[in-house]
């Protein structure tokens, strides 16, 4: 009877990975999503969200990494960015979960094929050594519970349907949803959380199936545009909304690689966006020394920073400091030419208008030195210290005076000086305690 306890045995262990959680189904079955605010796992749902948000807050390189998220003083533009990181993210899980699914579908033939196989030959041995008919049956029928037991436990629709229609269903509203919410004003924690968890109901198995279900019955019932113009999960933007920087786009592979101009009127007032070309565009971000990584290639998190450190450092009256160029901003970024020399001369507009190869430019380098030599980051720091070195104590310093009084800035550009920086450096220390 050995082979009848092997066969048992097999068949015991499929029951239980179909088995259920009969308080968590009794609770839903009762309350659905909850009749009560409060749940005791609420407290460690917070802390795990703050974890996330600085978490992706340093995947957008909002802040250096390890680094806690200081949102409180995020700009809609920040936030925007904030959330694509997000979506970003989620893009990457989505991509690991098709992928499993994939795996699954195709590794369901073959578990079968074994199960009737070890039936099969359980079946045999048990004959040639002499075992009763009646336990022949019963071996015969723990098999084909084994066999009907796992088909029921697969035979979700996301198993069942091609894996390309998984696929074109996910990635066609996941770019659906980036579109839509790409005029949406994000202007805090809550809207941005909101967008992201909207973003990844997306990607869940019930929303998946409920959207091939709804996308067929809208077609055979001979209304196909209904089904491509209206999906399950949708965002309205908000009343009046207007075009922010949304950041890099997603870049891994199967989805399309962002272009120069996909985000070129993000940058620009709508007057010069509609004249942007990727000659222009690309000019535009020499002068206002955009690294190497983005230049002429996409407008990323650090053209997008270096928009706002330029319009900083732009002292007009009229200067609107929206993350927008209009004329007379690009007017003031052509008068400076293209950016070179930038360890020597300036990373960014403020620095190329403020440490000039003269001896305006050495003396304001000379004043910002004397200050920071009143601060911990720069206290080693020598009097006659070039821009060269004074960028090795820049990221300390930034730290050293708080996020919460400088405007976010890419890791990449951690070591750049801005007019607030400036600012603050002059100001002082805070008095120690």
């Amino acid at each position: 009877m050995r082979f009848f306890a092997t066969a048992l045995l097999c068949v015991g262990v499929l029951l239980t990975a179909a088995a259920c959680d009969p308080v968590t189904d009794q609770r839903y079955f009762r309350e659905g999503a909850g009749v009560d605010l409060y749940t005791n796992a609420g407290v460690n749902q917070t802390e795990l969200q703050n974890l996330y948000v600085d978490y992706i807050c340093q995947q957008a390189g909002l802040v250096p990494e390890t680094t806690a998220c200081g949102y409180t003083a995020f700009s809609p533009t920040m936030w925007s960015l904030f959330v694509q990181a997000g979506m970003n993210d989620i893009d990457q899980r989505c991509d690991s979960y098709l992928t499993w699914l994939d795996a699954q579908r195709r590794n369901r033939e073959p578990v079968l094929a074994e199960l009737a196989a070890v039936g099969a030959t359980t079946h045999a041995i048990m004959t040639v050594s002499g075992a009763t008919p009646k336990a022949l049956d019963i071996v015969s029928s723990a098999f084909g519970l084994a066999s009907a037991t796992y088909s029921n436990w697969n035979s979700r629709l996301l198993l069942s349907v091609n894996q390309s229609t998984v696929q074109q269903v996910v990635y066609s509203r996941q770019t659906q949803f980036r579109e839509t919410v790409k005029s949406d004003v994000v202007a805090d924690r809550p809207h941005a959380l909101y967008l992201l968890r909207n973003y990844l109901r997306i990607c869940m198995p019930t929303t998946i199936e409920a959207d091939i279900n709804t996308s067929t019955t809208l077609v055979v019932s001979g209304n196909g545009a209904a089904a491509e113009t209206n999906p399950l999960v949708q965002t309205v933007p908000a009343p009046g909304a207007t075009a922010v920087a949304p950041g890099t786009k997603n870049t891994k592979p199967n989805r399309p690689t962002p272009t120069l101009m996909d985000n070129a009127a993000d940058i620009f007032d709508s007057q010069n966006a509609a004249t942007a070309t990727v000659k222009r565009v690309t000019q535009i971000q020499n002068f206002l020394c955009v690294p190497d990584d983005e230049l002429g290639k996409k407008i990323g998190p650090e053209t997008v920073a270096l928009v706002h450190v330029a319009e900083q450092a732009m002292r007009e009256p009229k200067a609107k400091k929206d993350g927008k160029l209009d004329s007379n901003e690009i007017g003031n970024l052509r008068k400076l030419g293209l950016c070179k020399d930038r360890d020597t001369r300036g990373k960014n507009y403020f620095e190329r208008i403020t440490f000039t190869p003269d001896d305006v430019g050495a003396n304001a380098l000379t004043v910002f030195v004397n200050h920071a030599k009143l601060f911990d980051a720069g206290k080693n720091l020598a009097s006659g210290a070039s821009l060269v070195d004074v960028r090795k104590i820049v990221p300390d310093l930034r730290t050293e005076i708080g996020a919460s009084k400088l405007a976010p800035l890419p890791a990449s550009l951690s070591d750049q000086i801005t007019y607030d920086l400036y600012q603050a450096v002059l100001v002082g220390p805070a008095p120690k305690q």
